[in-house]
């Protein structure tokens, strides 16, 4: 864990936004990585449905820009990679910190059921099912230790900030992972 996090972090937000802070960066930092636009990231509360934050990706600005294949009706399985991510990327922050993973487990049952129910879209074989989870499971582990300073800055910022648009996300991302070629999304991702 950076030296930058302990200052920026410990001074500005209870313990309990970091998590959370995490696992929505982790979902950003996989669906970036794997094309899709972010729409916003927040950890801000929604008392009303009941969670502490969302990433949120355009599907209509993904197809807008022929990039259907994200559409939840297409039951694309890399959905399950990034569905994985944020759970997994809670894990290694409590991992990091020394804390007990299973006080923060709830903040992925919604990302559990939704890979349960598009994994059972996708096949109606058990052991097909369960492979393919494992798969993408592992997808989502690679993808987070290799990235994982991109996790630590988008968390960092959204604990500074709250929430962040798609183009600042997007922007956040590019500059961490060094990404130089154009990207689409840096014009048509909401500000």
């Amino acid at each position: 864990m950076s030296q930058r996090y302990k200052r920026g972090t410990q001074r500005k937000v209870g313990d309990n936004l970091i998590p959370y802070a995490y696992h929505e960066a982790g979902h950003a930092v996989v669906g970036h990585l794997l094309g899709r636009c972010i729409e916003r990231v927040s950890i801000q509360a929604d008392k009303r449905q009941g969670y502490r934050g969302y990433c949120r990706f355009s599907a209509l600005v993904e197809a807008f820009n022929d990039h259907p294949e994200w559409h939840e009706s297409t039951h694309n399985p890399e959905l399950l990679t990034i569905f994985y991510a944020g759970p997994i990327a809670t894990s290694f922050i409590c991992g990091d910190l020394g804390w007990n993973e299973d006080n923060w487990r709830g903040a992925g049952q919604v990302d559990l059921v939704l890979i349960n129910r598009l994994a059972g879209e996708i096949s109606g074989d058990k052991r097909e099912r369960a492979a393919m989870k494992r798969a993408h499971r592992r997808q989502a582990e690679v993808l987070l230790e290799r990235n994982w300073k991109a996790v630590e800055e988008l968390a960092l910022a959204l604990l500074e900030q709250g929430w962040l648009s798609g183009r600042e996300a997007h922007q956040l991302l590019r500059q961490e992972l060094r990404e130089t070629d154009p990207d689409w999304r840096l014009q048509w991702a909401p500000t």
